[in-house]
């Protein structure tokens, strides 16, 4: 039988700022970066989240909602250090570790019940201490045979503390979990299984495999064997990659096409541009839309290889969006997040035409200008932002 410990950090952001003011500790947080008086909640503390502050809101929203809140702007670059810290204290800890985001990593502890002293709650106890002394973070941890099991083990431990689920009692415990708990059920799915009065993974189990299938179309098997604990993806070893993101407020929440597809493809540009000075290639990517009502929406850039191809990147980016905005609702903000690995680990390819060494050779033109003169200097005309119509 596999053993799974999956751990998450408590409100990563609102924690990082805690790690760097210990007075805030036990304040009501949100973190939030405000342009021209308008900005979003990327991440609220618990404390902030039981007074209604959630992310997604308006921080105007949150001014008059929640008067005693404490608005503070993200802290990126100390995010990703101790993003790292975290996951290098983790991997130390398990023969097979694999970080799925900036502060949610699995790891894979099968046959280790021995060498850990037959007790794997103080065991997991024991990390979740060391991860706090090394750095500052609090971290909630589920123990359970497979990945999704482990998750949901983590849900339940919420927050600080560690959860361990029985072995052959697993389908009894994730059945009282969210339905968007499921790696695969996107916000869509779990709107059209709310339609269906589905919201928790057992009133899911109770649709029968056959009907489930039958509403949701042959990709509902899959996820049909992780809610029913009979898939068991395996923890793959990944080597640490880092996170570039940017965003995009607009002034006034807007459905036309034209101005998201161009504030997409300046998000591509910036991306690029971050990628190709630091020689870092994209090898993952999300897009994530926010709607004036607070709704999110994301969709993954599936890349066939690692790359650092405006054009190649600009494609995804727009088909992403496309996919995304699925809704007749404004949408009030575009966020663009690449995965990266440097260029070293990227197999080149010995074969490439005149086309890829003209696109790489007008690519290092474009980068000195911007080195010399700034980005915004020189941009393809799909960047241009068009004026709303009156």
């Amino acid at each position: 039988m596999s053993l799974i410990v999956h751990l998450d950090v408590d409100a990563f952001g609102a924690s990082v700022v805690r790690v760097l003011n210990p007075r805030l500790r036990g304040r009501p947080i949100v973190v939030g970066h405000e342009v021209g008086g308008r900005g979003l909640v990327s991440c609220a503390s618990y404390e902030a989240r039981s007074l209604g502050a959630r992310a997604g809101m308006p921080l105007a929203v949150v001014r008059r909602r929640v008067p005693g809140a404490v608005i503070v702007s993200p802290a990126p670059a100390e995010e990703f250090r101790l993003s790292t810290q975290l996951f290098a204290v983790s991997a130390d800890a398990a023969p097979v570790a694999e970080a799925t985001t900036i502060d949610d990593i699995y790891l894979d502890i099968t046959g280790c019940y021995e060498l850990f002293g037959r007790d794997l709650l103080r065991w997991s106890q024991r990390l979740a201490r060391n991860i706090r002394s090394e750095t500052g973070l609090p971290v909630s941890m589920g123990v359970g045979s497979s990945k999704f099991v482990a998750r949901v083990a983590t849900w339940a431990a919420k927050t600080g503390r560690v959860a361990s689920v029985v072995p052959g009692q697993e389908q009894e415990f994730v059945a009282a979990a969210p339905v968007h708990l499921l790696p695969g059920a996107g916000d869509m799915l779990c709107e059209r299984l709310n339609e269906y009065g589905v919201q928790t993974v057992g009133q899911l189990i109770a649709l029968g495999e056959e009907r489930f299938c039958m509403l949701f179309g042959l990709t509902a098997k899959r996820l049909w064997d992780i809610a029913s604990c009979r898939y068991h993806d395996p923890v793959r070893a990944t080597r640490r990659h880092g996170y570039v993101t940017h965003e995009y407020r607009l002034d006034e929440d807007t459905t036309d096409p034209l101005i998201l597809s161009a504030i997409a493809s300046r998000l591509v540009q910036r991306i690029i541009w971050d990628l190709r000075r630091r020689g870092f290639y994209c090898d993952a990517g999300e897009l994530l839309v926010t709607y004036s009502d607070d709704g999110t929406a994301s969709r993954a850039l599936a890349l066939e290889s690692p790359t650092c191809n405006e054009r190649t990147l600009g494609a995804l980016a727009q088909s992403a969006l496309q996919k995304a905005c699925s809704r007749r609702v404004r949408v009030r903000k575009l966020l663009l997040r690449a995965r990266y690995k440097p260029s070293l680990l990227v197999q080149g390819d010995f074969f490439d035409d005149d086309c890829v060494r003209k696109d790489r050779s007008l690519a290092r033109a474009i980068d000195e200008v911007h080195e010399r003169h700034g980005i915004n200097t020189l941009s393809p005309a799909t960047c241009l932002i068009p004026r709303p119509n009156p």
